[in-house]
């Protein structure tokens, strides 16, 4: 099993030791774990839903029109992130396979999962009513995300 200290040296080896030399792949390698993307997974939505919400009141205040809460977007939000969470770990497996990779399914998840730490602390700053912003943050996040994976799934 997989203890609070597996977990943070997980988050930690993620998000901030993202460019040295060890592999995050050998620290997950004998304990793949689905719990850590599971929140991961779930802290994003709540952070995105937050972030999204305090600007959409924001955008309204400085507009000088009433502001209205949109549950079915955190709804939305909830599917796609949940959604993508199991759909594109199940997509790199089976493509790696084709390549003879001996991966298991539930490390891709557990890699996939830890990819996702770097949208949270982008969708804090999704406060500012820009769309601009939020479109370049997203598009940063997401590079950081593919890099993470692309690094630990490269052969050697």
């Amino acid at each position: 099993y997989v203890d609070t200290k597996d977990l943070t040296t997980r988050l930690n080896h993620a998000l901030l030791k993202f460019s040295t030399d060890d592999s995050f792949m050998s620290l997950i390698a004998e304990k793949p774990d689905a719990y850590g993307p599971f929140w991961i997974s779930t802290s994003l939505i709540f952070a995105v839903a937050v972030s999204s919400h305090i600007s959409s009141f924001l955008s309204a205040w400085m507009k000088g029109k009433e502001w209205v809460y949109d549950f079915q977007a955190f709804l939305t939000l909830a599917s796609i992130v949940y959604s993508f969470s199991a759909i594109v770990p199940l997509i790199i497996w089976f493509g790696l396979r084709q390549f003879t990779a001996k991966l298991k399914l539930i490390t891709t998840l557990c890699l996939y999962g830890y990819s996702l730490i770097f949208y949270i602390s982008i969708s804090l700053m999704f406060i500012f009513p820009s769309p601009f912003l939020a479109w370049l943050l997203f598009l940063v996040g997401g590079t950081f995300s593919t890099l993470f994976l692309f690094r630990n799934l490269a052969p050697g």
